[in-house]
Parts: structure tokens; C-alpha cells; sequence
């Protein structure tokens, strides 16, 4: 399996019926987590399968992923705003 580590992450954008889309930019070292139920492991021992990062999402899970927002909107304007535009 790959190494987790802090300066690689996943993007996920979530569209939720009628909702506006969401961005969230989670660090691959959030599958070490145990507590989490969106960032599972799965080891197949003893089967053929190789073991696999997976990402379970439910609309009751989205609470799970709050503490990753990314607004694109914020982020611009920050760099706008960085360079004097």
C-alpha cells in the first residue's frame, strides 16, 4: 500500500441534491483515522483482492467532512488580495 502522508491529498466534490456543491481537500493521512466512516482501509487477507484506501460516502456522513472545506471563492480572493489585483 502506498504511504499516507501529509502533503498528498484527495479532492472531493460533493453534489447533493439541489444543494450547492461543496469542496473538501482531505490529507491522505486521514485513512489512518480509525474513528472515521468515510476513510476505511480494507485488507483482504487471505483473498486474491490487494488492500485498498476506500472513501464511503453518505448524505449522513457529509457532517464527517466539515472539517475539510475549501472555498475556491476565499482562496481567490486571498491571492487577489496577496497580489495587489
Amino acid at each position: 500500500m502506498p504511504e499516507l502522508r501529509e502533503d498528498i491529498y484527495v479532492a472531493i466534490v460533493w453534489f447533493n441534491r439541489g444543494k450547492p456543491e461543496t469542496i473538501y481537500l482531505v490529507p491522505s493521512t486521514e485513512w489512518n483515522n480509525k474513528d472515521s466512516n468515510i476513510f476505511v482501509e480494507r485488507n483482504y487477507e487471505g483473498l486474491q483482492s490487494e488492500p485498498e484506501w476506500a472513501i464511503n460516502l453518505f448524505d449522513s456522513k457529509e457532517s464527517e467532512l466539515e472539517v475539510f472545506p475549501i472555498s475556491i471563492q476565499r482562496n481567490l480572493q486571498e491571492l487577489h488580495e496577496r497580489l495587489n489585483l
